[in-house]
């Protein structure tokens, strides 16, 4: 070892942004897939039980509570702000809306539109059953077959 250095330890990265949502929930599965028709963004879209948690540095509890966006491992975003940070990723005019989402006086109100919406995501439409934030569900086996890879392939 050089005097004065550090060894060098690699660092789990991912190698862009992902998007982390519930792939139990049909709700949750049919506005990621919305969202790729209409905003497009150029981030990977991943449900959390696929993802390497341990790795993102993220905990299963906060995946099941809300959205999770990982800009970088145990950098995150969730609820709203984890919205506008995939909005900012997409197309015109989807930019340009993430950036009135995070004026203060409208974070708070997308903020309760979030949680509103997280707690009612069962009763919306195309929800099931496991969509209800206390079903109990394994995490082993999301119910919907999300399109997307593994994170494997997205983290490095």
């Amino acid at each position: 070892m050089i005097q004065g250095r550090a060894p060098s330890v690699p660092q789990p990265r991912t190698a862009a942004p992902v998007l982390l949502f519930d792939g139990d929930c049909a709700f949750c599965s049919s506005c990621v897939r919305w969202a790729h028709r209409w905003v497009r963004p150029t981030v990977a879209m991943v449900p959390w039980q696929w993802a390497d948690l341990a790795v993102l540095r993220v905990s299963e509890e906060r995946c099941r509570s809300s959205v999770q966006w990982v800009s970088a491992p145990g950098v995150t975003k969730e609820s709203a702000a984890a919205v506008a940070a995939l909005l900012r990723t997409g197309r015109p005019p989807w930019p340009g809306v993430a950036g009135l989402l995070e004026l203060p006086g409208l974070r708070g109100a997308a903020d309760a539109a979030y949680q509103w919406v997280a707690a009612n995501r069962h009763r919306l439409p195309g929800a099931k059953p496991a969509c209800s934030a206390d079903s109990a569900r394994s995490p082993e086996q999301p119910q919907s077959s999300p399109s997307r890879t593994r994170t494997s392939a997205i983290v490095s």
